[in-house]
């Protein structure tokens, strides 16, 4: 499998075929291209992946399809990450990374010497 890239700031009018068309003529080698769809509408929700051929330069794709222009809009380029795990995500399940405060509000009822007023 090649790289893929993450291409954003799509009209919503944008197509599949209309992109691949725009990755041939900037000479990028590609195999396959999604434009995301809403399921409702069936419209562009704004971005699509495209999947680079095998050898294909990433750095050199970005820099060829940075700037293009769909529909009156520039054409937004980054490399795409995976539904796995993004910058600042964690698995589900897995430990927080701040430990937990198991003793909040104790140190309070020590500092008043447990004298609440009950008895008066």
């Amino acid at each position: 499998m090649g790289t893929r890239l993450f291409l954003g700031n799509l009209p919503w009018s944008a197509t599949d075929a209309e992109l691949g068309s725009l990755l041939s003529e900037r000479g990028v080698a590609h195999v396959s291209v999604k434009v995301v769809t809403d399921r409702e509408t069936g419209r562009s929700r704004g971005y699509a992946f495209v999947e680079l051929a095998e050898g294909a330069d990433a750095d050199a794709a970005k820099a060829a399809l940075t700037g293009a222009v769909v529909g009156d809009r520039d054409l937004h380029v980054e490399d795409a990450v995976s539904a796995g795990l993004r910058s600042g995500q964690r698995r589900a399940g897995a430990p927080s990374r701040e430990p937990k405060r198991r003793d909040m509000g104790r140190g309070r009822r020590r500092e008043r010497g447990g004298d609440f007023g009950w008895d008066s």
